[in-house]
């Protein structure tokens, strides 16, 4: 796999959640699991993004 990697800090600006709250929708709402490169978690943005617009998509549901 292959494409831009995004640490906890560029994860938090894009969503909006604190760290505490990355760590809950991990183990919970089905956040992507981050991989480790030497003593940072980092993630694949698309990733991150994929899992951005599920819960947008979600939420457009929710409103029709």
């Amino acid at each position: 796999m292959t494409g831009e990697v995004v640490f906890k800090t560029d994860v938090m600006q894009m969503t909006g959640l604190s760290r505490p709250t990355i760590t809950k929708y991990i183990k919970e709402k089905g956040f992507p699991k981050p991989s480790t490169i030497g003593y940072k978690s980092a993630w694949y943005k698309k990733d991150v993004q994929a899992w951005i617009d599920e819960q947008m998509s979600k939420g457009e549901e929710a409103s029709e």
